[in-house]
């Protein structure tokens, strides 16, 4: 574990310290255009693998709490539907800090404002005991330059998130073609320092149907009083408000 940790450690400061002494050029996407799906007009949702590294970066607090920092591994899976008010995620956290990891499965619905919760055995469904609202107006985004991830060309996106400009930059690296590769988070100035890294995999700028399948066990779902929600899946949401 103590491996694992330096391993991310290092892999997360070096690769925001390249970041943020590297010169950009303008960006080479227009993400204000509506014939663009990098969240314009014609966003439907998405569906992406991930994987997340945080060293003390600031994240939005659960279950309306404020920001606070995180120590976390994790990795999983989401998929959105914003026109239909839709959200899956399939993920594995492991906290750093508390020495604990987190298996499970979540599904939001939006129009009725309820989550459901299944832990990875399968052997019970929950559903959240409190409104769970899913947010519905399009990120705000301001183009901040471009790059290369290795030598393929990329433009810097830098996000609009009130709730959290207070204790972080945050940034997202797009591919020419709309696809979204990496998003960054790093702590600002003035407040601890801390960094975190997502990176995503097989992205498609589209939901898929299955995921929003709730299986048989949740027809008698237990109530459960707090929200279930990753910390990747609740720093995504928060884009957004």
């Amino acid at each position: 574990m103590k491996l694992l940790f330096s391993l991310i450690l290092i892999f997360t400061i070096a690769f925001n310290v390249a970041y943020s002494t590297k010169t950009f050029s303008t960006s080479n996407i227009n993400i204000n255009s509506e014939n663009q799906s990098c969240f314009g007009s014609s966003f439907v949702g998405f569906t992406t693998s991930y994987i997340t590294n945080s060293i003390n970066a600031f994240f939005p607090g659960s279950n309306g709490q404020e920001p606070e920092q995180h120590i976390f591994y994790e990795s999983g899976l989401i998929s959105y539907d914003f026109d239909n008010q839709l959200f899956f995620s399939n993920f594995m956290e492991n906290d750093i800090k508390t020495n604990t990891t987190s298996f499970g499965y979540t599904w939001l619905f939006g129009k009725n404002n309820t989550e459901y919760y299944v832990p990875k055995d399968q052997t019970v469904c929950y559903i959240v005991d409190q409104d769970a609202s899913l947010p519905s107006k399009l990120p705000s985004f301001s183009p901040a330059g471009s790059s290369e991830i290795g030598n393929t060309p990329v433009s810097v996106i830098s996000i609009n998130d009130p709730e959290m400009s207070k204790y972080t930059a945050e940034t997202i690296l797009f591919a020419s073609d709309c696809t979204p590769m990496i998003y960054s988070v790093s702590n600002l100035e003035f407040q601890p320092m801390g960094n975190a890294v997502t990176n995503l995999f097989y992205y498609t700028p589209s939901p898929l149907p299955v995921y929003f399948q709730l299986p048989p066990i949740c027809n008698d779902a237990t109530p459960i009083g707090s929200s279930k929600l990753s910390t990747t899946s609740r720093s995504i949401l928060n884009k957004f408000k």
